[in-house]
C-alpha cells in the first residue's frame, strides 16, 4: 500500500517535472527519476 503510494508519487512528480523544467536539467531529472522507478518496481513487483 504504502509502496504503491510512492510510485504514484514518483509517476506525479515525473509529470511536475516535464512541466516545471525544460531542457538538460529536466532530461537529467526524469533520468534520475525513471532510475529510481525502475529500482522501486524491482523491489516491489518481483
Amino acid at each position: 500500500e504504502k509502496e504503491d503510494r510512492q510510485f504514484h508519487m514518483l509517476c506525479n512528480s515525473r509529470q511536475r517535472i516535464i512541466d516545471e523544467y525544460e531542457g538538460p536539467k529536466g532530461d537529467e531529472l526524469l533520468s534520475q527519476l525513471d532510475e529510481l522507478r525502475e529500482v522501486l518496481a524491482k523491489k516491489y513487483y518481483h
